[in-house]
């Protein structure tokens, strides 16, 4: 059966191409009507993005929170230890070929921080649980919209690992409806669950994390 949500318009990635995530935020924000959605040169300061270095989800998550969007965070990524140890925990858990990667390009301390003040917000909750297809759906029928994290170059069939976000807003039996906003940006496309899967579960199964927002 199918679950559909409106549509809330594709997003494109900036022009440097390291704005994903923002342009995923803008996105579900323009879902709901009467919300001011900042520019991606206000969620830059919002996440203090540094140049050269990765800017992580969770201070935009904590924006979203504070700005009344209800915000679940689906993961077995334990936020207390990667709160207190970032470098070592990453490595620990995505291994070391992307958490060294992801320990050596982010600003550790802005990450630690962003951490306990997504943990502290009423709307936020952090789900230690390993998120499933049925997950994804049950949190769609909720009305809510999903930003999982995804490896792109499975999408894009190359190999390597780059961290992206996209949107879903719809799921059926064969796969889910998204927008990616790039590059190279995709409107509502159909991505079969075992495609999407694989993107998803990079480097495997208990990696996933899928962010709900309603």
């Amino acid at each position: 059966m199918r679950v559909q949500l409106r549509n809330p318009g594709l997003v494109l990635n900036g022009p440097d191409g390291m704005s994903c995530f923002p342009a995923c935020v803008q996105m579900v924000m323009r879902a709901r009507n009467g919300v001011e959605v900042p520019s991606f040169r206000a969620m830059d300061r919002i996440s203090r993005r540094s140049e050269g270095k990765y800017t992580w989800e969770y201070a935009l998550l904590s924006y979203l929170a504070k700005s009344g969007f209800e915000v679940s965070v689906f993961t077995r990524l334990d936020f207390t230890k990667l709160s207190k140890a970032p470098a070592s925990y990453l490595i620990e858990f995505y291994g070391e070929e992307v958490g060294r990667d992801q320990a050596t390009n982010s600003d550790l301390e802005n990450l630690s921080e962003d951490i306990e003040d997504f943990l502290g917000q009423e709307n936020a909750r952090w789900i230690d649980a390993e998120p499933t297809q049925e997950t994804l759906r049950s949190e769609l029928e909720r009305g809510c919209y999903i930003i999982p994290i995804i490896n792109q170059r499975i999408l894009q069939a190359d190999a390597g690992y780059v961290s992206h976000a996209v949107v879903i807003f719809g799921v059926s039996e064969e796969g889910v409806t998204l927008h990616n906003p790039g590059p190279p940006a995709t409107e509502a496309s159909e991505v079969a669950w075992d495609l999407f899967n694989k993107a998803w579960e990079y480097p495997d199964k208990s990696k996933r994390m899928l962010i709900s927002v309603k």
